[in-house]
């Protein structure tokens, strides 16, 4: 009795052992140590203590992430194993705490049946990796399905622990319905950790299943999950023991209970992707709107912009014309003036030229003559310098036109009239004295008749009578 209660104190301290080093991680911990099945009829006594071992310690001091992670961050697991990383792990943590003292629950075994013990455990939990399950897998469904599996034989046996081994870990995909989501949200969780890890250290994408961008893809992955891995290993076990078909009963009622879920999350995407098509084109459509009214609003603002150019131009045209005509009507009176001077020119020209022509005189010698005259208008001289200086006026002193009388410079009527006594010749007596009669008239440029003239002259040949 006392050694019963010895040997119990020291499987109940081995297993709060065992609890102690699983970490508190989201699946992999202690409560994921509980699943075994039955198969004493075919394996023995050492075979399931090592399995159930296994079981208990099959995750030691999981650290949350996968063997790829370990190997992808260079870190201290993966440099001291190669293949394997975590299980390798997890089996030298089950060996040191069996090793311990209180907790070595192997203790009384001989050494042979040791040796074989820790040989099976080894070769348990390291059959907990999916790589090797995939590695082997193909050649235990084989077996089964030939019909002629010997379980007998070691290599056949070990294929079957194995199998079993990942049927125990997979197992939560068995349970009840509300279990089995509750169990596939912690795995869920604990993978998209692995990926937030990934994405902040490593700085890369992670996969589907671990990147939380994809969390409604949860229960496509499910059903691929166990289309993959669990449903065939179910299936094949069941072949070999007919106790273990709950297991595959409770697969194929979960498997149809995430498509289903799949279904409705793939229904409510395509939707969600409708929408979001119909908002695209809306939002297209409202693009293209606004682009066709900014297109009009752009070619009505040309249009403006080319009736403002036309409007500028029209007015710049219209002031040009304005410019023009206000310049023209300017130029009107010096235009006329410049006509008049030009004429008086023309004409004034044209009595030089004719004084020039009868009497030889240059321009200054007339100027004089028309100063002598004005002084003499005024009086500024004595009558008898007046009447001699008039007679010097009047008198022709350019022999090459003959002796001509001097035409008005300022009435162009006394030079017809002068003309017309002239029409009988030049030169003689009577045009000298009528010449001489007519010089008062001449030199003070005003139209008189012959009386008034001969009045002014006083009869006596007073000449210039005004003072």
């Amino acid at each position: 009795m006392a050694m019963f209660v010895w040997a119990v104190q020291i499987f109940c301290r081995w297993m709060l052992s065992v609890k102690k080093n699983y970490r508190n991680v989201t699946y992999h911990n202690w409560r994921h140590a509980f699943n075994a099945g039955q198969m004493n009829n075919i394996l023995t006594n050492v075979e399931c203590l090592a399995l159930m071992v296994g079981c208990l310690c099959h995750d030691l001091d999981h650290r949350g992430t996968n063997n790829q992670f370990q190997h992808k961050t260079m870190s201290p697991l993966a440099e001291l194993y190669g293949t394997s990383t975590m299980e390798h792990h997890h089996f030298d943590q089950c060996i040191m705490i069996l090793s311990t003292k209180g907790s070595d629950i192997f203790r009384n075994l001989s050494h042979e049946a040791y040796e074989q013990v820790l040989s099976l455990l080894e070769k348990a939990i390291l059959s907990t990796d999916l790589a090797l399950y995939f590695r082997y897998r193909g050649k235990f469904f084989q077996l089964v399905k030939s019909g002629n599996s010997n379980w007998q034989d070691d290599e056949n046996r070990n294929l079957l622990r194995s199998m079993m081994m990942t049927a125990s870990d997979v197992s939560a995909i068995s349970k009840p319905w509300e279990i089995q989501k509750k169990v596939a949200s912690l795995v869920a969780s604990e993978f998209f950790e692995q990926g937030d890890l990934e994405k902040e250290t490593l700085h890369v994408k992670p996969s589907a299943m671990m990147d939380r961008e994809q969390a409604d893809k949860l229960p496509d992955l499910q059903v691929g999950f166990i289309d993959d891995i669990c449903m065939p290993v179910y299936e094949a076990i069941t072949c070999v023991s007919s106790r273990l078909s709950p297991l595959l009963d409770g697969c194929r009622q979960n498997r149809e209970n995430w498509l289903m879920q799949a279904r409705a999350v793939n229904k409510r995407m395509e939707e969600r992707r409708a929408e979001n098509i119909n908002k695209d084109r809306q939002e297209e459509n409202r693009k293209g709107k606004k682009r066709d009214r900014d297109r009009e609003n752009k070619k009505q603002q040309e249009v403006e912009q080319e009736e403002e150019e036309e409007e500028e131009l029209e007015e710049l045209e219209e002031d040009e014309d304005t410019v023009v005509e206000n310049i023209n009507i300017r130029l009107i009176p010096f235009q006329g003036k410049e006509a008049g001077e030009d004429k008086g020119t023309k004409k004034e020209t044209k009595s030089k030229s004719w004084r020039s022509a009868s009497f030889g005189s240059s321009g200054k010698k007339e100027a004089s003559y028309e100063e002598k005259a004005r002084l003499l208008k005024k009086g500024e001289q004595s009558p008898a310098g007046r009447s001699k200086e008039a007679a010097e006026m009047c008198v022709l002193g350019d022999s090459r036109e003959g002796g001509a009388a001097i035409p008005s410079t300022s009435s162009a009527s006394s030079s017809p009239a002068m003309f017309k006594h002239h029409r009988g010749g030049r030169g003689g007596s009577e045009r000298k004295s009528y010449s001489s009669k007519r010089r008062g008239f001449t030199c003070q440029g005003r139209t008189h008749s012959r009386d008034e003239e001969d009045d002014q002259l006083g009869g006596g040949g007073r000449v210039g009578g005004q003072s």
